[in-house]
Parts: C-alpha cells; sequence; structure tokens
C-alpha cells in the first residue's frame, strides 16, 4: 500500500465561452428596441418629467424666474401616485386620459399653456388630498 500525503488534488479549471456581447448602433434607441418608456419612470430615467415633455415646455420648466416647476412636479407626482396605487395603467393614452380629465374639471382646455399647467397642478393636488382622506379612512376605518 501507497501512502500519500496530499489531501486534495487540484482540479483544472475548465474553460469558459465568453459570449459577444452586441452593442446597439445608437444606444438612445435602446428604450424604443425594448418598448414603450415608463412614463411613472421618465423622472427618474430621462431626468426630466414627462409632464414637461406633454406640454412642451423642456426649455423652461425648470427655470426659477417663470415658476413651473412646481406646478410640472405636482402633476407628475399625482400620476405617478395614482400608477403606484394601481388606479391607472401606465402609458401614453393614460396619461392624455390624465390630463383631458384635468382640463375638463377646471375648463382650462383653450387657456394659455402657463394657465393650463397652473390650473391642473392645482386641481391635482386638491385631488390629491381627497385621496388621502379616502385612503385614511379606509385605512382607520376599522
Amino acid at each position: 500500500m501507497e501512502e500519500t500525503n496530499v489531501l486534495r488534488q487540484p482540479i483544472a479549471p475548465k474553460e469558459t465561452v465568453q459570449e459577444p456581447t452586441v452593442e446597439p448602433s445608437n444606444p438612445d434607441r435602446v428604450l424604443e428596441m425594448v418598448g414603450e418608456m415608463p412614463i411613472a419612470l421618465n423622472r427618474e430615467i430621462a431626468g426630466r418629467p414627462y409632464t414637461a415633455d406633454y406640454f412642451n415646455v423642456l426649455d423652461i420648466w425648470d427655470n426659477p424666474d417663470i415658476g413651473l416647476q412646481d406646478d410640472i412636479n405636482a402633476i407628475e407626482d399625482a400620476y405617478v401616485q395614482k400608477v403606484q396605487f394601481n388606479e391607472i395603467e401606465d402609458g401614453e393614452d393614460t396619461y392624455k386620459a390624465f390630463i383631458k380629465e384635468a382640463e375638463k374639471a377646471t375648463d382650462c382646455k383653450d387657456s394659455p399653456k402657463s394657465v393650463r399647467i397652473a390650473k391642473i397642478a392645482e386641481w391635482y393636488r386638491f385631488m390629491s388630498r381627497l385621496d388621502k382622506i379616502d385612503r385614511d379612512k379606509r385605512k382607520y376605518a376599522n
């Protein structure tokens, strides 16, 4: 009988084949290839709220002298909140309906853009407070 003092023997490493990665020719179009970008995540992904895109105020929405930033963010927050509470589905058609509902309620469809944005923002601030009251009522009703 032969004695060996070797407790372990080295195992030869397996060769791994690395699959080649394919980079898209235009990285800006990656989202188009994957599908529609969720509007509720637009602020995190694109760095700006979708509401600024929708109202075509990208150049001025965050200018403090104009004062649209709070209103744009209020509209965006109201939409995101409705999506998060599964009250509405996220998408462009739903967002358009979301804005149309506010325009109808505030009768501001023919108003100047800044007035429309301000009225819609105030209406959604009000509606968000009412929704919070309803959620709290259901929460503490028992």
